[in-house]
C-alpha cells in the first residue's frame, strides 16, 4: 500500500518515487475493507493493483484503488479505454501518487460533516 499524507509530510516510502507515472484509478473508498474488495477482485482479474491511501489532516482516511504504471500518458490512455471496455466500469486516469482528487474529496466530505 502507498500511504500519502495531508498535509505532507515526508513520507521516505514515496523518495524518487513521484515522478509522474500513470495510472488507473478503479475506486475510492472510506473504508478500508471496500478498497481491499476492488484490490482483489483486479486480482484475481489479473491486474497489479495497489491501493493509496491518504491521511487527511489525522481526521479520517480515504482509499484509492489504482492499477498499472505508465510512463507515456498516450500508453496510459490506450490502456484506460481498454480497461474501460473489459470492465465496463467507472474509472479515472490519473498519476499513480495523485492525491489533489482525493484531498478535493476529503474536504467536501468534511464540509458535509456535523
Amino acid at each position: 500500500m502507498i500511504i500519502l499524507i495531508y498535509p505532507e509530510k515526508e513520507d521516505s516510502s514515496l523518495k524518487g518515487q513521484k515522478e509522474d507515472v500513470y495510472s488507473i484509478q478503479t475506486g475510492i473508498y472510506r473504508y478500508k475493507k471496500n478498497a481491499y474488495r476492488n484490490y482483489s477482485y483486479l486480482s484475481d482479474k489479473g491486474y497489479k493493483p495497489v491501493i493509496v491511501m491518504l491521511d487527511f489532516m489525522q481526521k479520517f482516511k480515504i482509499y484509492a484503488v489504482r492499477t498499472g504504471k505508465y510512463k507515456e500518458r498516450e500508453t496510459a490512455e490506450a490502456a484506460f479505454i481498454d480497461f474501460k471496455q473489459k470492465e465496463r466500469g467507472d474509472a479515472y486516469l490519473t498519476t499513480l501518487y495523485d492525491k489533489d482528487y482525493l484531498i478535493t474529496l476529503c474536504k467536501k466530505f468534511l464540509k458535509q460533516t456535523p
